[in-house]
């Protein structure tokens, strides 16, 4: 039987916890449940085609070398492109 103070001893293995992909899931699943409010059905389709291009670049860049794509530039506009729905959305009635 493990005793409380050998527990309150053991330290955080980052290792083991990268280990187990189920804690990733399920830390996907509350951050998005959490955003579920703040997104638009309009802003979740704008990141959706952002993430889309970002995909097919790195198809084109990194798998099929057709072209060297930097993809680390489309990154921003994961950020980006929520915002431009949300102001659209905001003042001229949606997009």
């Amino acid at each position: 039987m493990v005793s409380l103070p050998s527990l309150l001893r053991l330290r955080w293995d980052w290792g083991a916890f990268l280990r187990y992909p189920f804690w990733f899931t399920k830390a996907h699943y509350v951050i998005g449940r959490l955003l579920q409010p703040v997104f638009s059905t309009a802003m979740m389709n704008e990141m959706t085609a952002v993430g889309g291009l970002i995909l097919m670049a790195i198809a084109i860049s990194s798998l099929l070398e057709i072209k060297k794509i930097r993809t680390g530039s489309f990154l921003p506009a994961l950020l980006i492109t929520p915002l431009i729905a949300w102001l659209l959305e905001r003042f001229f009635g949606g997009l």
